[in-house]
């Protein structure tokens, strides 16, 4: 596959092998991503192509031999529990986020009444953990692999699966028609209704108030920092006054920005640029902060003349 392709797609370029080896000739030089397929079946006994290897990147200047380690693609059951006490919104769903330079992947599964959810088709690799739907001052608190001592979380939003993590076991459906490989291990998600608002002012260099600055709170952890869901944004309004909600508890710096590209902030050198503009800003749980003082509207022509 190309680099960066979507692992849905991977079907597309497939190359059927002879048992465990395949061949594929006259490739262009250049970079690709090798990946291996199994034709699996579902819970319904429809067949589909499962995912049965982690990414490997491939730089071809010559005639190469790789060798890929494969294991059975398994269901991921889990449930989420409530940390502090409220109903579950209807639409609620579970995603697993591929966290590979070489790939994208999106695995969804939809969450019932009871909390309940069950990931098909989870294949070795590190993935996001992510909650849609969630109510504005709630947030994902953890997302962790529990049974006794088995843990490999990442700081509680990310997860690892390999070959032997979690582990799994082959179950029969009804008659046993059908069996299925499903982890011993359950994902626990943890949800928290602790998200704090922050509000502030923003001036210009002459102290006047700024209407319509994009207001951007970057999280200073690095896992963090590559999770959309755990940035602030708001506008500040006509008298430069601005509130941004649903901010988990942590570190952050703050940017006020006059005109700003899209989705730049989540680029880590751009930040790294424009980082001693910012106001650092500290949170803990279930505090709302108004901040000391006003933040200074980043101009267009600073962004200019720090970035490249």
């Amino acid at each position: 596959m190309p680099v960066g392709a979507d692992l849905g797609n991977a079907a597309d370029f497939a190359i059927r092998g002879s048992g465990t080896a395949f061949s594929v000739d006259h490739l262009a030089e250049g970079e690709y991503v090798v990946v291996a397929l199994a034709d699996m079946q579902d819970g319904q006994g429809n067949t589909y192509s499962g995912i049965v290897s982690d990414t490997l990147r491939v730089r071809l200047i010559e005639d190469t031999e790789v060798e890929i380690a494969a294991m059975y693609p398994f269901i991921l059951p889990g449930s989420v529990s409530r940390a502090i006490a409220f109903s579950l919104q209807d639409g609620l769903k579970i995603e697993l986020v591929r966290s590979d330079a070489n790939a994208n992947q999106t695995l969804v599964a939809n969450v019932n009444a009871s909390g309940q959810f069950a990931l098909p088709g989870i294949g070795p690799g590190t993935y996001d953990v992510f909650v849609q739907g969630l109510p504005r001052n709630m947030y994902l608190q953890e997302a962790r692999l529990v049974r006794g001592r088995i843990d490999d979380t990442r700081r509680g939003i990310q997860i690892r699966v390999d070959s032997s993590v979690p582990p799994r076991s082959w179950r029969c459906e009804g008659d046993c028609a059908v069996t299925r490989l499903v982890s011993d291990v359950a994902l626990d998600i943890q949800i928290s209704g602790g998200a704090s608002p922050l509000g502030g002012q923003v001036v210009d260099y002459k102290g006047g108030s700024v209407t319509g600055a994009k207001i951007v709170l970057v999280p200073t952890d690095p896992i963090s920092r590559q999770r959309k869901d755990r940035y602030g944004f708001s506008y500040s309004d006509a008298s430069g006054a601005f509130v941004v909600s649903g901010i988990p508890p942590g570190s952050y710096t703050a940017f006020a920005f006059e005109q700003i590209e899209q989705d730049i902030y989540f680029d880590p050198e751009f930040n790294e640029q424009i980082s001693r503009l910012g106001t650092p800003v500290e949170f803990s749980y279930g505090s709302s902060r108004t901040l000391d003082r006003p933040l200074t509207v980043i101009t267009r022509d600073d962004v200019a003349r720090l970035t490249r």
